[in-house]
């Protein structure tokens, strides 16, 4: 399985918690900045993708 996910051209492993946030990545600076996410750039954002089955609360912060 580590095999397949870490050297197979058409995979995408998408760690827990991969999807909370919406970044963009530089590549020529080695820099991630965060474009939105938990509580950013509004306090009332609980993910970056206005997933509709998020289940951010109660759950997440217990």
């Amino acid at each position: 399985m580590f095999d397949v996910i870490t050297s197979h051209p058409n995979i995408i492993y998408l760690y827990p918690n991969a999807l909370y946030a919406e970044i963009s990545v530089n590549f020529v600076d080695n820099t991630i900045s965060l474009i939105r996410g938990h509580g950013y750039p509004d306090s009332n954002i609980d993910n970056g993708f206005d997933w509709k089955y998020d289940n951010t609360r109660p759950d997440e912060f217990d």
